[in-house]
């Protein structure tokens, strides 16, 4: 994804710094275009026009909702209204996900990315586009590619656990202690591999499909997610009153949860622990909500905080802690698929606390 300008102010503007930034526009990879306060397109570089199928003289003060497919062109404009009346962003410092709109009438998946720009008192919205097809592509090849290898190796997988079983009962009482291990570490790591394979599927899976977003109260979430996982009897999960309420999809947010309160209890070293959620407002960034989650685990170095969001990537032996290695890199994935971040903040106390930054408005 983009990175994104943010809030850019600009008190001076000399023809020597607008003749480089026009040097850099119309060099650039992907389409940018320009638009004032009333969403009216002032300019647009080579790579726009060869991507929406128009020359910058038939876009030139036409409003930018010719560029966009229905529900989005109706859309904008009761975003553009609202930011310019109350100040509050809901896309713009984002990257969103959305379609354009070409000039033979032809629909492309984009991600897109706003920036507010101010020029003396003039104010413009510039925006990034990148084209996603390929990625789409892909992405739909690799969970196509990831059924039928579930599909393919679940069956076998399932017979060598099967085996394993009338093999045991077939020795009866010759089986030997170590031939008992031995068979015992076999259906282990057949168990292992179904969840491996069933971790890529939904690796593959997360983040992607129609976000349905509805209202949703972070408590209530929480104490759902509490009440269906089997939290030991010495472990407490304390939950922060008057969580605030968020635009999410309810089973991707309940998805997140769960992966980091099971991974918070798995991999405490100690019999008994305790788990902290609270939230907040961003005081860096009023667009967000400040989740923590923290335990009094181990914690986690860092040189380790970016390791342990990659897919397979484990701290520990998977024979000493069974452990896919999939749920951190499926929160992540979720997370920034609603234009989220997340991370593990370094404190000074023990255990690890992670930090998620939860858009409050649309994505």
């Amino acid at each position: 994804m983009h990175g994104y300008w943010g809030n850019i102010k600009m008190t001076k503007y000399s023809s020597e710094s607008e003749q480089k930034f026009r040097r850099i526009l119309e060099t650039a990879i992907d389409p940018v275009i320009s638009i004032d306060e009333k969403g009216i397109i002032q300019l647009c570089n080579p790579a726009a026009e060869k991507e929406f199928g128009y020359i910058s003289s038939e876009i030139a003060g036409q409003n930018i909702k010719m560029l966009m497919p229905s529900p989005y062109k109706e859309e904008h404009d009761t975003y553009l209204d609202n930011y310019m009346k109350t100040g509050k962003a809901q896309i713009i410092g984002l990257v969103r996900e959305l379609e354009g709109l070409r000039k033979d009438g032809s629909v492309f998946p984009m991600e897109l990315s706003v920036s507010e720009m101010w020029v003396g008192d003039q104010r413009s919205f510039t925006g990034i586009v990148r084209n996603i097809t390929e990625t789409k592509k892909i992405m739909t090849e690799l969970e196509q590619f990831a059924y039928v290898v579930s599909h393919d190796l679940k069956a076998p997988l399932r017979a060598i656990n099967n085996i394993s079983e009338w093999i045991a009962e077939d020795l009866g009482d010759d089986l030997d202690e170590e031939t008992a291990k031995n068979i015992s570490d076999l259906r282990n790591r057949v168990g292992r591999m179904e969840n491996l394979i069933q971790g890529i599927l939904e690796y593959t899976r997360a983040g992607r499909g129609e976000h349905n977003l509805a209202p949703c109260n972070l408590n209530e979430v929480l104490d759902e997610v509490v009440s269906s996982l089997s939290i030991p009897e010495n472990f407490t999960v304390d939950i922060a009153p008057k969580m605030p309420q968020l635009l999410a999809d309810h089973t991707k947010l309940y998805q997140v949860f769960t992966n980091l309160v099971s991974n918070a209890i798995k991999h405490h070293n100690n019999l008994q622990g305790t788990v902290k959620i609270s939230a907040r407002d961003s005081e860096e960034d009023t667009r967000f909500v400040e989740i923590f989650v923290a335990d009094d685990g181990p914690g986690i170095l860092p040189e380790y905080s970016e390791k342990v969001f990659k897919i397979f990537q484990t701290l520990q032996a998977r024979d000493d802690k069974e452990n896919t290695g999939v749920g951190l890199s499926i929160v992540k994935k979720i997370v920034e698929s609603q234009d989220g971040k997340i991370g593990i903040l370094q404190t000074d106390s023990i255990g690890a606390t992670f930090h998620i930054l939860w858009p409050k408005g649309p994505v």
